[in-house]
């Protein structure tokens, strides 16, 4: 890495809290979402651009990935936002503080979400903003005019991102010798040119749309830092017409593929969770050809990352499962094999419509989200099982920091006559703590938005723009909740 672009960005990374300062003084008159954007924009602007002409598609050699938007003084914040609207609580609130400090709670709202790039492939960035635009001319409530702003703002910075590069490309083009070399570079300069503005119109620009909408995704934080989209179904409709008319084959579509898997890989395990396979909404196992070149890709990539989750069902094809095998057997711990019924059960049990239920993905480790039209905290709460069990044996008493677990029942060991018994004490412990953890986050999640919207996910997100609010305001169509075992 060149010395600079590395001073750079640790410069960058060392004041960033500079530039929120900056941010705040310079615009302290704006709604937060606006201040937002405005940071947004200002941490695309500030990462170093760095593009090897080599590889096929392109992506920031530097990684991009900002740290959370919530930061460690979250849950204090989320208190204090949470008692304005339910001061009755004030008791399940220290409940909930000294869960965070006992280390039997840790709260990580917003956590994980997906976008559908569907969005954008239809639309393009221009055609976003000016929907946004559309909007800002009739709309009178200042409220959602400062949420088309920001929506401007972040989709303008992603444009303007865009054409970094398309500037170092050509400066690389001008420099470069070997004629091979060459065409690489200039078919990326055309594509970044067309995507800049408009959805891709083959299946290189949708490869490498897909690369820029995680670039930016995860630069935000915190929103999509582990999307989960259904690849091979977005993907397919550009393999197919490109192998119509020639301009491709499989090994050329492997190669590509491998190039995004390496993009993935510079944010590290599960920044992606990508899903394959699965039925539509009669039921028909919608596998394709994709299925099976995404899957080879990663038997060739040799790395976990991204994880990948196969959706199976009944009339999934014999060649789906011998590809899946294989990559299972070549030790990369992927894919995860998913049942559509159940899953798609599942979801519909939890309020899903049917029509998005069975277009569900996975993302994260293990979890479903409705791709573009869920806004998921599907790490809403991580909940120390063992915590509570150790809690238990010492009557409460944490025995690192002498804090009080407020047990429902207290028990000596020596009262019980089998395992049954404390089995049926440790039941009644762990409900008890679920049940303070939701409900304080019922609540929380509710107020989330108040501190830490996510403008640019919302600019790709179904209904956001049509409804003139963040996806963390219930923008889009569902608003879910999840804690996890940890």
């Amino acid at each position: 890495m060149n010395d600079n672009y590395l001073y750079s960005y640790i410069y960058m990374c060392a004041n960033q809290m500079s530039a929120d300062e900056v941010i705040g003084a310079k615009y302290r008159d704006e709604p937060l979402i606006v201040k937002r954007a405005y940071k947004f924009a200002a941490e695309l602007s500030m990462l170093p651009v760095m593009i090897s002409p080599q590889t096929l598609i392109v992506y920031n050699q530097v990684n991009g990935c900002w740290p959370d938007s919530v930061d460690e003084e979250q849950l204090d914040r989320e208190i204090s936002n949470y008692l304005k609207v339910y001061s009755e609580k004030l008791g399940l609130t220290q409940d909930i503080k000294i869960a965070s400090e006992v280390g039997i709670l840790q709260r990580c709202a917003g956590g994980h979400t997906s976008v559908d790039p569907a969005i954008l492939f239809e639309d393009g960035y221009q055609g976003r903003i000016e929907k946004v635009i559309k909007k800002l001319q009739t709309e009178k409530n200042q409220e959602k005019r400062s949420f088309y702003k920001a929506e401007l703002i972040v989709l303008r910075a992603a444009q303007r991102r865009i054409s970094y590069y398309i500037n170092e490309l050509e400066s690389q083009y001008e420099n470069i010798e070997n004629c091979e070399l060459r065409s690489v570079v200039k078919r990326k300069i055309e594509a970044c040119k067309n995507i800049e503005n408009s959805g891709p119109k083959n299946f290189f620009e949708a490869v490498q749309l897909l690369a820029f909408i995680h670039e930016f995704n995860m630069t935000e934080g915190n929103g999509a830092l582990s999307w989960g989209i259904r690849i091979d179904q977005i993907l397919n409709p550009y393999y197919l017409q490109d192998m119509e008319k020639g301009l491709i084959n499989e090994d050329t579509a492997i190669g590509l593929i491998q190039a995004l898997w390496k993009e993935y890989q510079m944010y590290g395990e599960r920044c992606a969770n990508l899903t394959l396979g699965g039925t539509n909404i009669d039921g028909k196992d919608m596998s394709n050809e994709m299925t099976l070149i995404c899957m080879e890709a990663s038997i060739r990539e040799k790395s976990d990352v991204p994880l990948l989750t196969l959706r199976v069902n009944p009339e999934m094809d014999d060649i789906i499962w011998e590809k899946a095998i294989n990559l299972v057997k070549s030790g990369q711990g992927v894919p995860a094999f998913y049942n559509d019924d159940i899953a798609i059960k599942a979801l519909i049990n939890c309020g899903i419509e049917k029509e998005d239920a069975y277009n569900y993905s996975t993302l994260g480790c293990v979890e479903l989200t409705v791709a573009g039209k869920e806004f998921t905290h599907t790490e809403g709460a991580r909940i120390n099982w063992l915590k509570i069990l150790e809690l238990m044996i010492f009557g409460g008493i944490d025995p690192i920091t002498g804090k009080v677990w407020k047990l429902k029942e207290k028990h000596d060991l020596n009262e019980f006559q089998d395992f049954n018994q404390f089995y049926d004490w440790y039941k009644l412990e762990l409900e008890n703590t679920i049940d303070k953890v939701a409900e304080f986050i019922d609540g929380a999640s509710f107020e989330y938005y108040k501190e830490w919207p996510t403008p640019y996910l919302s600019s790709i997100t179904y209904g956001c723009i049509e409804n003139g609010s963040d996806i963390t305001h219930n923008g889009t169509k569902y608003y879910n909740d999840s804690p996890v075992k940890s």
